[in-house]
């Protein structure tokens, strides 16, 4: 079975990187099959790449429709 791990360490946090988003949701997809671990890949905040969290995805507010 061939891991995808992370292809280098972020400057700013220390964090794994993936360069493309594809390739972090392949990582994911490992860690799912491996050790049974739900990630998800999200843009590093000082744009060094991506990386995995656990996190859920945030949840967007719901617009209010008026009726009036």
């Amino acid at each position: 079975m061939s891991r995808t791990p992370p292809e280098l360490l972020c400057p700013t946090c220390g964090k794994g990187t993936y360069q493309s988003f594809t390739r972090a949701k392949k990582g994911a997809r490992t860690q799912r099959r491996l050790r049974d671990m739900r990630l998800r890949p999200y843009r590093c905040p000082d744009r060094h790449g991506w990386h995995l969290t656990s996190e859920p995805t945030p949840k967007r507010p719901k617009k209010e429709i008026n009726a009036q």
